[in-house]
């Protein structure tokens, strides 16, 4: 094995309830991208089938054309972590490393996630929150996240859609992090809460373990319901009630900065 003929770097360690999700870089010592598939090494397991993503940084640093990220998720069987985090990286010609973390870049996973559309049919989007079982099948109703409009339920997504573009990787090729859900119910939200409303625009959150990850802005105009606005950002406190279908929700801003919020082009919902 060509040991050592790899470089790079642990960015973070998010510790969940029974796995770890890491994320950082790799590439050769020549700084050309790494063959993949990767395998990763920690406390004598292996974990294959691990791929690279671009990140932006990476390609202005002149490393491997930016195509060395990864993000990847591991189970661990909940013993303490050590106060320096440490894995093997092996790519498929045989090259390694071992990459290191600092005990300050190790932290507790919060979910993530986004809307990404909204039309008479379909409600689009995706959730990063491994800490339950998925993808959906028969007989399975385990809900990843979960949609209001504004403290009205609406209902659970479990993600059951490939989405490449995402760099999350759960190894093996597997990307199963998209979701779609059908529009009719929140026409029938927007609808029982018209008058509630007066006029003004609603809000459709989505949320998982009790934090917002995105919310589309709705307006209802000529019969119509419009997405005026979509944010994604680092997740804001929700306050959610227990009952059969977290029955509410109440959106508590944000104290983080909401620079990375981001504004869509306007959709049609709803009857021609």
């Amino acid at each position: 094995m060509a040991e050592n003929n790899l470089r790079g770097s642990i960015d973070a360690v998010r510790v969940g309830r029974d796995f770890i999700n890491i994320e950082g870089w790799v590439c050769r010592a020549d700084k050309k991208q790494a063959e993949t598939p990767l395998v990763f090494s920690w406390r004598e397991q292996k974990f294959s089938g691990f791929g690279l993503n671009l990140r932006p940084d990476l390609a202005k640093a002149g490393i491997a054309n930016g195509v060395a990220g990864f993000n990847i998720l591991i189970p661990q069987d909940g013993a303490q972590m050590p106060e320096r985090f440490a894995l093997e990286v092996t790519d498929l010609s045989g090259a390694s490393r071992e990459l290191t973390a600092a005990a300050t870049s190790v932290a507790t996973f919060t979910p993530s996630g986004a809307i990404d559309g909204l039309n008479s049919q379909i409600i689009s989007g995706w959730i990063f929150n491994p800490a339950l079982p998925g993808p959906a099948r028969a007989g399975h109703d385990t809900c990843h996240a979960h949609l209001f409009f504004e403290d009205e339920y609406v209902g659970g997504v479990v993600p059951h859609l490939e989405r490449i573009d995402l760099a999350f990787d759960l190894g093996d090729g597997r990307k199963m992090f998209g979701f779609e859900v059908s529009g009719e119910v929140v026409l029938d939200a927007v609808q029982r809460m018209a008058t509630r409303l007066r006029g003004r625009d609603g809000r459709l959150s989505l949320v998982a373990s009790g934090l917002c990850l995105s919310v589309a802005g709705l307006r209802w105009s000529d019969d119509k319901l419009v997405m005026v606005e979509v944010k994604s950002f680092q997740p804001a406190i929700h306050k959610v009630a227990a009952s059969d279908h977290l029955a509410k929700c109440w959106f508590k801003p944000a104290p983080t900065d909401m620079s990375n919020a981001h504004n869509r082009e306007t959709h049609d919902i709803g009857s021609e």
